[in-house]
């Protein structure tokens, strides 16, 4: 059961948020990550591997047209290209056509380190949909499909064109990727007003549900690492909207509260946060929308061991 407009006037409940497609897909990005890392045995990384495959399928395309390819911004995609050249996966060359443009092209080393992981990446699409039958797998990866394919926004401002079709992009790993930086960019648009991230956003709404909350549950219950909470909270400290004080009984731990601004600020956004999650799924019916979320649930409760942060709830703390 998802966030509706049935819901509008309830409080925006820990149960609810553990529920709403924004913060099972950050789960389930986070398990194909740690899947494909797994098994490539981190020869490369997933948006490495998009990148050299957009480099193999299409010679001499520049960042530009990479970064649209790969579903990347240019930013992102230019450390990525810088990443796989110091790797001498790829080679890089001043375009023909524009000489302030660099193309670039796979080299030998990067043709080789594909086939090496051509196997391991088959397996780990395989093992994200695993818990799932046959034809549960068409029905989610056709979901997803029509989830990404309906955001017609640009990831950047020079990305003017929608990608050609490249065989990778129908993974579930691309797939699950694509729709994470929907979601993402959704959230930012409607909730530019109040200044506030995804992620800050679901750390401020569990901590509001749990009360002297210590740092190392709250990373377990929002499903972040350690380092990415700590940067979180601070972030959150310096806006003002939670207080951090080392815990009496653990003085390795801090307990953090809430503050009274902070939780003005979460019942404000709750009917954006209403509307943003109706965008999202904006493209599915409710019924359809709710066998995509009971089959997001399946699939982090069969690999929530993968993620590099799994979730864990506060009964098995």
């Amino acid at each position: 059961m998802t966030m509706d407009s049935s819901n509008a006037c309830e409080p925006l409940t820990l149960e609810l948020y553990h529920l709403s497609p924004g913060h099972l897909v950050r789960r389930l990005h986070q398990v194909a990550i740690g899947i494909f890392l797994e098994e490539t045995e981190g020869k490369i990384t997933p948006v490495q591997f998009a990148t050299l495959v957009a480099v193999a399928e299409r010679p001499r395309t520049d960042i530009k047209g990479l970064s649209v390819l790969a579903a990347l911004d240019r930013s992102t995609l230019s450390e990525v290209v810088a990443r796989l050249s110091a790797s001498h996966f790829v080679k890089c060359a001043v375009s023909r056509e524009d000489r302030r443009a660099r193309v670039v092209n796979i080299s030998p080393q990067g043709t080789r380190v594909l086939e090496d992981v051509t196997e391991g990446v088959g397996r780990a699409q395989d093992r994200i949909l695993r818990p799932l039958s046959s034809s549960e797998r068409r029905m989610f990866l056709g979901y997803l499909k029509r989830l990404v394919a309906s955001d017609r926004a640009p990831l950047s401002s020079d990305q003017n064109t929608q990608a050609p079709e490249l065989p990778y992009q129908n993974h579930p790993g691309h797939l699950i990727r694509r729709f994470r930086q929907i979601c993402d960019g959704i959230f930012l648009q409607l909730a530019d007003p109040f200044g506030i991230t995804p992620v800050q956003f679901s750390t401020l709404a569990i901590a509001r549900n749990h009360p002297e909350v210590d740092n190392t549950r709250l990373a377990s219950l929002a499903a972040l690492d350690q380092a990415t909470m700590s940067v979180i909270l601070r972030r959150l400290a310096a806006k003002d909207w939670i207080d951090i004080r080392t815990n009496d009984a653990d003085r390795r731990a801090k307990s953090l509260r809430v503050t009274p601004g902070a939780k003005r600020l979460l019942d404000k956004m709750q009917p954006v946060v209403i509307a943003i999650e109706a965008r999202t799924m904006r493209p599915l019916t409710r019924m359809e929308a709710a066998n995509f979320v009971a089959m997001l649930l399946e699939i982090l409760e069969c690999n929530n061991e993968n993620s590099r942060a799994p979730y864990r709830d506060l009964s098995s703390l």
